[in-house]
């Protein structure tokens, strides 16, 4: 993987990271269905101006693969987001990073159904890896997890499950499609399906200094960038390859909650964090050693 790729990976998780907080927060004000549309609105005008200016205005060939374009966008920036959200909105932010791990494996079993990718020790040791080292990022209140069975938690494994086929199936629709265009068609038509199901009032909070930054940064730090950033990158690597970045999420959350909330930075997340490097990184000894 290019070094500009892999960085590109770990910034979108990063921001993913960020924008846990970000949703949990604004969701405190409005509806989750209100919040993903005026999102997906403003995140759509964004990216339609971005592919106006660079002249990639693709409407043809999104009609030719609106096969792609409906899966793409129906299981990630409907289905999918929209359990994210109901799911952070009756868990916690906690249970949403360690479900989260889950990405990678609905991932590769979708992307292998598919034969987009094939099973290999390495992807195996990674995903391992990882979930050990998640494990030991969260093993306070790992036992608490394992035995809640909220129907946020439900909620919150169905949308990874939905998540892992966006990434399956965007890797054949942003091969084709421009990203900026792709990606802004595809938050276009989660609005339009959004819009007869959602109460359209603002609550006045949301425009304090306390509320409105979240929401700014939920827009443009935890859609727009992360999603250009994203569906640029799968097009360079397979899906199992930019899934398994999930695993570096919870890190950034303990990094997060060191400095925002003033949670301890242990040595045994540390420890742990180095695990998860090392397995992102196990799984890349296929495309080096070209087996």
């Amino acid at each position: 993987m290019k070094p500009i790729v892999f960085s590109a990976f770990l910034f979108i998780q990063v921001l993913f990271g960020v924008n846990i907080i970000a949703v949990k927060k604004v969701l405190n004000i409005l509806p989750a269905s209100s919040f993903n549309l005026y999102r997906y609105v403003l995140a759509g005008i964004i990216l339609f101006i971005a592919a106006f200016i660079i002249k990639k205005v693709e409407f043809s060939k999104l009609k030719k693969y609106w096969v792609l374009f409906l899966i793409s966008a129906l299981s990630g920036t409907v289905i999918g987001q929209m359990l994210f959200a109901w799911g952070i909105n009756y868990s916690s932010a906690t249970n949403a990073s360690i479900i989260s791990i889950t990405i990678p494996l609905f991932t590769l079993l979708v992307s292998t159904i598919r034969k987009q990718v094939k099973i290999t020790k390495w992807k195996v040791l990674g995903l391992i890896g990882g979930a050990i080292g998640v494990a030991l990022i969260k093993l306070e209140s790992m036992g608490n997890f394992l035995g809640a069975t909220s129907l946020g938690d439900l909620y919150l494994i169905l949308g990874c499950f939905f998540f892992g086929i966006t990434i399956s199936y965007s890797k054949d629709f942003y091969t084709e499609i421009a990203v900026s265009f792709g990606t802004g068609a595809c938050f276009i038509l989660g609005a339009l399906i959004l819009l007869p199901f959602t109460p359209l009032e603002v609550s006045t909070e949301l425009w304090n200094a306390h509320y409105l930054p979240w929401f700014a940064f939920a827009v443009v730090g935890g859609t727009v960038l992360p999603y250009m950033i994203g569906n640029w990158g799968i097009r360079q690597v397979d899906p199992f390859t930019a899934s398994i970045f999930i695993y570096i999420q919870p890190v950034v959350t303990g990094v997060l909650a060191y400095f925002l909330l003033g949670e301890v930075l242990t040595s045994q997340k540390i420890i742990a964090s180095v695990i998860i490097f090392i397995s992102v990184l196990l799984t890349q000894k296929d495309s080096k050693s070209g087996t």
